[in-house]
């Protein structure tokens, strides 16, 4: 049976949202050239990634009992990797919950916009159904970044 890819580029940007799958086939990271793999999901397993490609490995529950820490970590460390133009997939088990909305905030920062308006621009890209607890701690982490 084929693996299921969902990996797309959130264009301008040099990132790239996927599901588990996405981060570990190695053809599809070398094709990409990604230099940065953000992992998610906490039921993953660690990917084996060439010694060149950064993994940042960030275990996310899909619901609203993550550390506020963690979240605060995955929106500034994915906001630092936009701002520098590093190549890089953001990736958790199906690619429609965490990946889009950790990145959504990212994006907020790094544009100065409202999460919001992000992750509809990102749902007219790629499939999202992000879990409302999520969400809504997310947003949470948001604003604290923003002070």
């Amino acid at each position: 049976m084929p693996r299921i890819l969902t990996m797309n580029q959130l264009s301008p940007f040099n990132l790239w949202v996927g599901n588990a799958n996405d981060c570990r086939d190695l053809a599809v990271i070398s094709n990409h050239e990604i230099q940065h793999v953000v992992q998610l999901a906490i039921e993953e397993a660690i990917p084996s990634l060439p010694r060149e490609v950064n993994l940042i490995r960030i275990p996310l529950t899909d619901s609203n009992d993550n550390d506020p820490f963690a979240l605060q970590f995955a929106i500034k460390t994915v906001g630092e990797l936009i701002q520098s133009k590093r190549r890089t997939l953001i990736c958790c088990s199906a690619g429609l919950s965490r990946s889009p909305a950790t990145a959504a905030c990212a994006i907020a920062v790094v544009q100065e916009k409202h999460p919001d308006e992000c992750l509809s621009d990102i749902s007219k890209l790629v499939r999202t159904d992000v879990s409302p607890g999520l969400w809504k701690d997310l947003l949470t982490a948001y604003s604290i970044l923003q002070g």
